[in-house]
């Protein structure tokens, strides 16, 4: 896939997550202000898990498309580094919107050099390698976590970095998957 052509992809799956975030922006207001980075982190955990038991099982007993975890999985990914600069942003009502678009033009600078540089070798990958990776990055942040307030890890590029490897791999995936209209 040429970068334009990821890039259009890109575009069209964090359409579709903005959709639900809006939507459910609108249902429940940006409740999900008072979560914790960790708590976010385990949600995105709990969904990486949920898509790599379900595949592991090759069965799955509640019939809702795994496609909405993913999505689930970016948004809870954007919304944990917009958590991350909240001493830097403001996370009004009015704002959240401008906050989302930053971080997901951030990221798809991001992934347009990391695609110069790797070219398409995520479409050799297996779908469960890039859950293994999903999952590895979680395990990542959640040891930073955990040593938060210690000092720093020099080897670390820092929990927002890895939320965002955990935002593309998760589109990876969706592209694997061919769960994107421009994929095919």
């Amino acid at each position: 896939m040429d970068t334009k052509k990821l890039l259009e992809s890109y575009d069209e799956v964090i359409k579709s997550c903005k959709n639900i975030f809006i939507t459910k922006s609108n249902e429940y207001g940006n409740s999900w202000v008072v979560m914790r980075p960790p708590s976010m982190t385990d949600q995105i955990s709990i969904k990486a898990w949920r898509v790599r038991t379900i595949w592991d099982k090759k069965k799955q007993k509640i019939e809702d498309e795994i496609l909405f975890d993913f999505y689930a999985i970016i948004n809870y990914c954007i919304m944990a580094i917009i958590k991350l600069d909240n001493e830097k942003v403001d996370i009004s009502d009015e704002n959240i919107g401008k906050n989302y678009d930053a971080i997901v033009l951030n990221n798809k600078l991001l992934l347009e050099k990391k695609n110069h540089d790797y070219g398409n070798s995520w479409s050799l990958m297996r779908k469960e390698s890039i859950i293994d990776l999903i999952l590895v990055k979680i395990n990542r942040i959640k040891h930073m976590e955990t040593f938060e307030g210690r000092p720093k890890i020099i080897s670390s590029e820092g929990v927002a970095s890895n939320y965002m490897d955990i935002l593309n791999y998760t589109f990876f995936l969706i592209l694997r998957l061919g769960e994107c209209f421009s994929c095919s």
